[in-house]
């Protein structure tokens, strides 16, 4: 899990890697995060373990417009929906500014040695929000401007 993660962190240093490249990295990250997810165990305890309420929404929007600056909106529809239901729009740009936060927090557990904590915080963060809400279309996306741009 935490190779994982950090190969997806990696994304946002240094310098931005050409497009395709780029592309090519986050769909590899993004895949092997799902995986991960399911390499990790069911938390039944998640334990106490404190996050950071600390994170900057528009500093995290801007790290990830650094490196994806022609991520934009997307259709999205749950495949639970009535084939009638209109597609709601999302954005590639705070999906990604989620799951880094998400991701960082998971790391600052990890490297503080909370690593019960950070392996809860992952698993759960992936159930409750970007594993379910973000990861599907974002991927799909991500896949679309791969092959068919």
């Amino acid at each position: 899990m935490i190779e994982e993660m950090r190969e997806f962190l990696n994304l946002f240093e240094g310098e931005p890697l050409e497009p395709q490249d780029r592309l090519q990295a986050l769909a590899k990250a993004l895949d092997k995060l799902a995986c991960a997810y399911h390499d990790t165990c069911t938390v039944t305890d998640p334990g106490h373990y404190s996050v950071d309420e600390n994170s900057n929404y528009q500093a995290a929007r801007s790290v990830v417009s650094k490196y994806f600056p022609d991520f934009g909106f997307y259709p999205v529809i749950s495949p639970l929906s009535d084939i009638s239901s209109p597609p709601d729009m999302a954005d590639a740009v705070d999906d990604l500014a989620d799951i880094r936060t998400e991701l960082l927090e998971a790391n600052r557990l990890w490297e503080r040695g909370v690593t019960a904590g950070a392996k809860a915080h992952f698993r759960l963060s992936y159930e409750f929000h970007w594993g379910r809400h973000h990861l599907p279309g974002l991927r799909a996306y991500v896949s679309a401007k791969i092959f068919e741009d």
